[in-house]
């Protein structure tokens, strides 16, 4: 299967760009903070007013610099879930499609879960979306109908496998590549991949994997306490720049493991 990740690169490109231009407005903002203030203390009475006044803007900016490496540590982790999301449901769609009867592979149990899942995804119907998401339910149900029925047309909907997957955990992630029969992900053969390497700097493959599903976990935890507003000082430049490359490495890791079979 072919499947290009040059999109999700290049989001994490004006990631680490953003985070740049975040940072060198810190020193930038000083420097001139400092002028400014001077001058403003030079005017008299009135001059101390605007130079307090001044300040007091100066340093909610840094806060701002501060609350927009959070955000872009949670654009990161929205550009796996999106990854994931995207391959899943094209890597499903193309082998289920080459698939003439679907009993007689060697993916049952992924026929399974997707008559589970899909199965309880139509028990939302009634409100026309699934847990929020706008959901395709007629295809749905056209899917599993065929599928049940062994039909050489079979077509499984992808989307059952990750609309609403959430927070990217590594259990999850491991879970799901189990239920749609792909190797890994945290195998040895991540850690030999190039672009881990790389990013862990470890010769050692089940180490550099390990290093990377320890370090997705913690961005996992991290992105969750963001999303509901606990704000963190751990999220610096350095940080956000690092967590964008992690993201690169483990999805250019993975995308060669989606092989449909002729």
């Amino acid at each position: 299967m072919q499947f290009s990740t040059s999109l999700y690169e290049a989001k994490l490109d004006e990631i680490v760009a953003n985070a740049n231009l975040l940072a060198n407005l810190r020193p930038l903002a000083a420097k001139h903070q400092s002028l400014i203030s001077g001058s403003l203390y030079s005017l008299g009475e009135e001059g101390v007013n605007e130079a307090s006044a001044f300040n007091r803007v100066m340093e909610s900016a840094k806060l701002d610099i501060a609350s927009g490496l959070q955000g872009l540590v949670l654009q990161a982790a929205g550009v796996l879930e999106q990854f994931l999301y995207d391959i899943v449901v094209r890597y499903v769609s193309e082998a289920s499609a080459k698939a003439d009867h679907w009993s007689a592979n060697d993916r049952e149990h992924v026929i399974q879960t997707f008559i589970l899942k899909g199965a309880m995804i139509l028990t939302h119907e009634p409100t026309g979306t699934f847990k929020g998401a706008d959901f395709d339910f007629i295809q749905l149900r056209r899917n599993l109908a065929i599928t049940l029925s062994d039909n050489s047309n079979a077509k499984m909907s992808g989307d059952v496998f990750v609309t609403r997957f959430g927070t990217c955990m590594p259990e999850k992630i491991e879970r799901l590549f189990s239920e749609i029969h792909v190797p890994g992900p945290f195998d040895p053969a991540l850690g030999k991949h190039p672009a881990v390497k790389a990013y862990t700097k470890d010769s050692t493959p089940t180490s550099s994997a390990r290093q990377v599903r320890s370090e997705l976990d913690n961005l996992g935890r991290l992105r969750n306490r963001l999303a509901h507003g606990i704000g963190t000082a751990g999220v610096t430049h350095n940080f956000t720049t690092n967590t964008a490359e992690l993201v690169r490495a483990f999805t250019l890791g993975v995308t060669d493991r989606f092989v449909v079979g002729s």
